[in-house]
């Protein structure tokens, strides 16, 4: 029978959570259409037992797939070369589906024919406090053409990849490949979109992501032991960018370039911060890398983040571009 959805779980170390992640998508009653593809990355606990305990019990729908560690990226990019179903979405070992909703999207996907699909999430706190996030009541339901939907968004794209459900033949066709490294994810912001031609927007609710956990890549701690990592993204991006700018559309341009500024800004602020990376000298040094790198790749980018401003006043890249001044720690010094 054929493979409706692929979902692609990148693991490392979260034997904790992974049982709690693959009943949520088990328990489908469609399950014969699902192709469950669970990519051990190196850990050293029980996740590739746990996994592989899973495949023994379905073995038409979940398969284990144990690789070397190279970080949440490389498990993805192996799993969008291995998928078989006509449609693909990851899922994080550490977050689940609401089965009663993948059921109703399976079915919505047999007959949808997008590039992307979005779906809803509900965001779960370690207090089971939930938020739930909507993106149909925004642009409405069924498909939407590219250009739609970035006027509609004022030429943003910010739906989380929690919410994305790609085609699997626009991802290999395309090449679609994320950076293998930690803040992978921010690339699904970036490259597909200068090949999407069709979003389809469905009302299922279908990913509960699970944050708060302690040691996850978005917390502070998270980011000052990864922030070279976040770095590496952003350099990729600009390289992309530089490499496609005059063949995309100017639609796509416009929001690639939003996008790759947003990325960039944070990048600023993360190495600055006196709360976060503190200005340490790793930051630094790695920060005067990007900087150089984006006063290379675009000048409009580079002037864009030369105006952007902190208490709305104080235009503090420029001021660490032209004098050494962390404006951020000085701010913050006169706050305490």
């Amino acid at each position: 029978m054929e493979k409706i959805l692929t979902i692609a779980i990148p693991v490392y170390n979260m034997e904790q959570y992974l049982r709690r992640c693959l009943d949520s998508v088990v328990a489908s009653k469609y399950i014969d259409r699902l192709e469950i593809l669970v990519v051990n990355d190196g850990s050293k606990d029980r996740s590739l037992e746990i996994a592989r305990e899973y495949e023994s019990k379905y073995p038409d729908a979940v398969r284990a797939i144990d690789k070397p560690n190279g970080g949440w990226g490389s498990a993805i990019n192996l799993s969008i070369r291995e998928a078989k179903g006509k449609y693909y979405k990851s899922l994080d070992s550490d977050d689940w589906f609401d089965t009663e909703e993948l059921d109703g999207f399976i079915e919505e996907l047999t007959a949808v024919d997008a590039d992307l699909v979005v779906t809803n999430l509900t965001e779960v706190d370690a207090d089971n406090n939930c938020k739930p996030i909507e993106f149909n009541s925004l642009y409405g339901v069924g498909n939407l053409p590219i250009v739609d939907f970035l006027i509609k968004g004022n030429y943003t794209f910010d739906i989380p990849i929690h919410s994305d459900t790609y085609r699997t033949e626009f991802l290999q066709s395309n090449n679609i490949a994320v950076s293998e490294c930690f803040y992978a994810d921010q690339d699904f912001k970036v490259y597909p979109v200068a090949h999407i031609r069709t979003i389809n927007f469905s009302r299922k609710n279908v990913y509960r992501y699970f944050y708060g956990r302690e040691g996850q890549s978005v917390s502070y701690a998270g980011y000052v032991k990864h922030y070279g990592d976040y770095v590496r993204v952003c350099k990729a991006q600009l390289k992309f960018y530089k490499d496609a700018e005059h063949t995309l559309d100017k639609d796509i341009k416009k929001v690639l370039e939003n996008k790759i500024f947003e990325h960039c800004k944070w990048a600023y602020a993360l190495a600055l911060d006196p709360k976060i990376c503190n200005g340490s000298a790793e930051a630094q040094n790695a920060l005067k890398e990007l900087d150089e790198c984006i006063k290379l790749s675009s000048s409009s980018l580079y002037k864009r983040l030369a105006s952007v401003k902190t208490m709305k006043i104080m235009p503090y890249i420029f001021l660490w571009r032209k004098c050494n001044i962390n404006f951020l720690k000085v701010t913050d010094f006169f706050h305490r």
